[in-house]
This record gives C-alpha cells, sequence and structure tokens, in this order.
C-alpha cells in the first residue's frame, strides 16, 4: 500500500512549484548518473531493516525499491515535488510504505513508535542535524537502530579547511548540501552509540569521506 500524507504545522521546503519540480528531476537524473555505485550501498542500508521503519529525507524513493518485505516503511521528506516522483519507486518496493510530507526535526509521530531507522545522504542537507538526531531518538523504540550512509567531515586538518572553504558555493549548487558537517559527532552526541561504521572514498572530491554503519539508540 502506498499512502502520501501531508502533516500540518511542519517547516516545509516549498517544492509545490515547477522550480521544485525541476529541482526534483535534476535530483534524480543525478542519481542515475550514479546508480551503478550507489544502488548496492541503498541496498546494503535498507535491506537490512525491518518492522515498522522510519526513513529520513526520502527524496525521489531512491531507497524503497531495496526494503524486504518485512518492513513496514514511513518514509518522510518535506519536498512534495520530491514525494510525488517517490510515488512510482514506492510501488515497487517490496515493503508496505508510506510517504509522508515532514520535516526530520519537527516528527509528526508519537514517542517510541519505529523500530529502525534509515538515512542515506541526508544530513548533509538537513537544516537543524541536532535537532533531527533528537528527533530520531524520541520516536525509536530502544534499543532502536538507525542504518546510515553519509558523507562527512575529513579527519585530515588540511582537507576539512578545504571542505568549509567550499561549503558555502557548494551548499548552492547541490540543494543545501553541506560537506563539512561532522556528522558521526552530531550522531554520538544525541545520544547514539555507534555499533560499526566502515570509512570509504566515493563521490565529488567535497564530499569524502564517506560512512557507512549502524548506530544504536539505548
Amino acid at each position: 500500500m502506498i499512502r502520501i500524507v501531508r502533516k500540518r504545522n511542519q517547516a516545509l521546503r516549498s517544492g509545490d512549484g515547477s522550480v521544485g519540480r525541476l529541482q526534483a528531476a535534476l535530483f534524480d537524473f543525478g542519481m542515475r548518473l550514479t546508480a551503478r555505485r550507489m544502488d548496492p550501498l541503498r541496498h546494503r542500508v535498507a535491506s537490512t531493516a525491518g518492522g515498522r521503519v522510519l526513513e529520513i529525507g526520502a527524496g525521489t524513493g531512491l531507497n524503497l525499491p531495496h526494503y524486504s518485505p518485512n518492513a513496514s516503511v514511513f518514509a518522510i521528506e518535506p519536498d512534495p515535488a520530491m514525494i510525488r516522483r517517490a510515488r512510482m519507486k514506492a510501488g515497487r518496493s517490496a515493503a508496505n510504505v508510506h510517504l509522508v510530507i515532514a520535516s526530520a526535526e519537527a516528527l509528526p509521530f508519537r514517542d517510541s513508535v519505529f523500530d529502525e531507522a534509515v538515512g542515506t545522504l541526508v544530513f548533509c542537507t538537513i537544516p537543524s542535524p541536532t535537532a533531527a538526531f533528537a528527533e530520531l531518538k524520541r520516536v525509536l523504540r530502544p534499543p532502536g537502530r538507525l542504518h546510515f550512509h553519509e558523507h562527512i567531515r575529513s579527519s585530515n586538518p588540511t582537507w576539512a579547511r578545504v571542505q568549509d572553504a567550499v561549503t558555502p558555493a557548494w551548499k548552492c549548487m547541490v540543494d543545501g548540501c553541506c560537506p563539512n558537517r561532522p556528522t558521526l559527532d552530531t550522531m554520538e552526541g544525541a545520544g547514539f552509540a555507534i555499533e560499526s561504521v566502515e570509512h570509504f572514498t566515493l563521490g565529488p572530491w567535497p564530499t569524502r569521506p564517506q560512512a557507512i554503519g549502524v548506530a544504536k539508540s539505548d
């Protein structure tokens, strides 16, 4: 089943008009160009999540076909244009999918209602990742797990300064993406314990290194 739900009183990005539709189409096109490298990572993250699953920043739904039949997925995305493009991919998913127009910083769900969560290349664009992680911790039922794939701030001081320098321009060009965010540190600061993580290089230089893994919400 596919349901699209608009939750009121959320801080939504403007995506109803032609600009939003164009951004969603360009995003989809760019992701298709990198699908050969990205799809195995999406499958690795999404296919291992089961039960009642919350996906943060579903975008155009690229993760949805990778979920297993034992997952009931509530995929949130603040941009209505992205959600509209996600419907077709949701139809190809083995999971029961609910598409929800909502913000990660103000999740429209009760406390402790999800077993697991998924986020892929999303915390770089969320305006307040600290608030988003706090909300995730609130809605996960302990010991809920977050399956993630993110690009992160480099541990090399010189390269980290380069990321800082290019972030303003990169953010404007790539729909708010900030390549210099210490996402794993922010995750741990919000109370998540990283159970496993693998670092690797992939993608444009400002978005290196990347990390894939699982964190537990105690």
